[in-house]
């Protein structure tokens, strides 16, 4: 997308996240959503080890990234 950033809603209310990467880490179950630019790159899914890798190399250099999902997966991901 031209403007990399997402809402989030919280106690607060909606806030704007912007982001260089979005790495979706949806949970223990395999679930891709149907999301706007799911397939573009720069948005990862973490279901293999393979696709663990190729996000490891798609992240060399950038400053920022948004882990989606608050799974085993993706809370392991955040630390990282």
């Amino acid at each position: 997308p031209e403007e990399k950033a997402i809402e989030v809603q919280s106690e607060e209310g909606v806030k704007k996240v912007d982001y260089d990467k979005l790495i979706l880490a949806p949970g223990s179950k395999p679930v891709s959503p149907a999301l706007p630019g799911i397939d573009l790159p720069g948005v990862y899914n973490l279901f293999t080890v393979d696709e663990a890798v190729n996000v490891k190399q798609g992240l060399d250099g950038v400053k920022s990234a948004i882990v989606v999902g608050g799974g085993f997966i993706g809370l392991e991901t955040a630390e990282v």
